[in-house]
């Protein structure tokens, strides 16, 4: 009942994989495409942030949510999803009891891209791929030239 999105992965040294996505979870199944055998479970990269909270304490920040993911050129996938907060969310009395994060760009959710390759591994884990100025994405997608990427996030103003 969470699954979201499928891709099918020709490139690999192995064999093709077909790459579920876990909507709420955040996490991708890597099967083997011509048994549908499970070959591993993929928990995209959480983060710490280097900014801390007005008390001085470290963000840390997890995997959740799936929105959407496409197929990578050269075989894998762009997964975009959710980074949500798991460190404590501190309340400055001085600001009038709002959240404070010690940095306007990290919200306690944000967005994430993480890029998967033929095989299921890992490509980014700097910051997790973070992208902390996008609240709620929504799509991603593949320039013609297969390049770059981009993704849409609702509520963004740029």
């Amino acid at each position: 009942p969470d699954l979201r999105d499928a891709v099918l992965s020709t490139s690999g040294g192995s064999g093709d994989k077909l790459f579920v996505s876990h909507l709420r979870s955040a996490t991708i199944d890597v099967l083997d495409a011509s048994t549908l055998a499970l070959v591993k479970t993929v928990i995209p990269p959480g983060y710490t942030s280097v900014v801390a909270d007005f008390q001085g304490q470290p963000q840390t920040f997890s995997p959740t949510v799936a929105w959407r993911m496409i197929r990578r050129p050269g075989g894998g996938v762009f997964v975009v999803h959710q980074h949500s907060k798991t460190s404590a969310v501190v309340v400055d009395p001085s600001k009038g009891g709002g959240y404070e994060a010690g940095d306007c760009s990290f919200g306690i959710v944000h967005t994430a891209v993480t890029a998967l390759d033929a095989e299921g591994n890992i490509l980014n884990t700097e910051r997790g791929g973070s992208l902390s100025g996008l609240p709620v994405p929504t799509d991603i997608a593949l320039s013609s030239d297969q390049t770059r990427v981009a993704v849409i996030g609702a509520g963004a103003s740029s």
